[in-house]
């Protein structure tokens, strides 16, 4: 029997509260939601409007005859509020926010699905009944829920990793006041630890959950870029780094290193496997070819080192400035001055170029000698497994990426490079 409308309108019926929380109260109960989609499934093969096809189209067609773009995210004013909307955010705010969705995740919402899925290592929200998860798209966000809700899942229910737990030990008996993820540097997004009395922070990016299935290519570079503008030093730690990890944030942060002037110094040519020998033990990224290599020794002690070749990448520049390292738990005022105005002196270069991974913060070295910032580069990436690391110039060839994967590797991207250039003032 046809049940005539409360309602004379459908602008009235939109107005009206009591059926607005109808409609709410419908959407907290499963069994509802599971017929709704059953419903769809069986008139369209899908389980939402917004998965059709057709209404998709729709939606495009209508925001780019309005707006003349593909998606809402993409219009300027959108842009903008989105920009004010997280400014505003504070950090009680966010705990707020955080402490909410974990108090909504309970056990009963995990679905056999889902629980396969975590059990795989490969967290897949469209498992999850409880509706407020339907918006939820970061897989970071899953992983700290089921770690705090569901630890038998995935392993330790303190979800710390051993370089993670390494340098929390080293800041602990170092007597290094820190903040363990902050988010009130560069928020809404969090470092791992910040040490604010050094303006540092150290990410720790496992290879699992920082490769680009879950992160994408600009994560690390964006983070890192937030924190600059903060005069925040971001240092990312790669768990495929292992052991390079830890002397990394000794070399930052520890108290007691030897601080040495250059004014004692003097700079000398040095021969390859000495320049080789000194950088592979202090320089992350190890030794690279270069064709002219400069020692900086106190006495007859090598305490740093500066090496430059043609350029690898822009042609356009006579030299590249290829490392410059110091000795470890060494601080040398005034080396790389030094050092480069004797390069200067002796082989009167027109340009230089030179490149300095974000991966180890923002660069404040280079422009004090002379150079000026040009840019940044795009992220590059590795290859990495539970056993090796491969970097892009040993994998290059066509179906890389399915390839490599095919094998068990993840990619991973890093931080890019800025970009500082030097050229004669003739």
């Amino acid at each position: 029997m046809f049940k005539p409308s409360i309602y004379c309108s459908l602008k009235c019926a939109n107005e009206s509260q009591d059926r607005a929380d109808k409609i709410k109260e419908a959407f907290k109960n499963s069994d509802v939601l599971e017929k709704r989609k059953q419903t769809f499934r069986e008139r369209y093969g899908v389980e939402s409007n917004f998965h059709r096809a057709d209404v998709q189209g729709v939606v495009k067609d209508t925001i780019r005859s309005k707006y003349g773009v593909e998606n809402i995210s993409q219009i300027q004013q959108i842009k903008e509020k989105k920009k004010r909307t997280v400014e505003n955010w504070t950090p009680e705010f966010l705990e707020k926010r955080r402490k909410n969705l974990d108090s909504s995740w309970s056990r009963e919402h995990y679905s056999k699905e889902l629980e396969e899925e975590l059990e795989r290592g490969l967290p897949n929200i469209t498992g999850v009944n409880d509706p407020i998860f339907s918006s939820v798209k970061s897989l970071a966000t899953v992983y700290r829920l089921v770690n705090n809700h569901r630890p038998d899942l995935i392993g330790s229910s303190n979800n710390i990793s051993t370089p993670h737990q390494e340098v929390l030990d080293f800041l602990q008996s170092e007597g290094i006041e820190f903040r363990v993820n902050d988010r009130t540097v560069i928020r809404p997004k969090e470092i791992d630890i910040f040490v604010p009395s050094l303006g540092i922070g150290f990410e720790i990016n496992g290879t699992y959950w920082h490769r680009e299935d879950f992160v994408g290519r600009s994560y690390h570079q964006d983070k890192s870029l937030m924190a600059k503008e903060k005069d925040v030093k971001l240092i990312h730690l790669y768990e495929f780094d292992g052991n390079q990890n830890i002397e990394i944030v000794k070399n930052l942060v520890r108290k007691n290193n030897r601080r040495i002037f250059a004014r004692k110094c003097k700079v000398r040519e040095i021969e390859t496997k000495d320049a080789k020998s000194f950088i592979e033990d202090n320089h992350r990224y190890g030794y690279a070819r270069s064709t002219v290599k400069l020692g900086l020794f106190l006495d007859e002690e090598l305490i740093q080192v500066m090496t430059f070749s043609k350029p690898r990448f822009n042609k356009n520049y006579q030299f590249e400035l290829i490392r410059l390292c110091s000795l470890k738990e060494t601080t040398v005022v005034g080396g790389a001055g030094k050092l480069f105005a004797h390069f200067l002196k002796n082989y009167k270069p027109v340009s230089v170029i030179s490149y300095s991974s974000l991966n180890n913060g923002y660069n404040t070295v280079y422009e004090k000698i002379g150079f000026r910032f040009e840019g940044i580069t795009k992220p590059s990436y590795v290859w990495c497994n539970s056993n090796e690391r491969k970097s892009r110039y040993q994998t290059q060839m066509r179906n890389e990426s399915d390839f490599m994967k095919s094998k068990g590797y993840h990619k991973v991207y890093d931080s890019g490079n800025e970009i500082f250039v030097w050229e004669s003032c003739k």
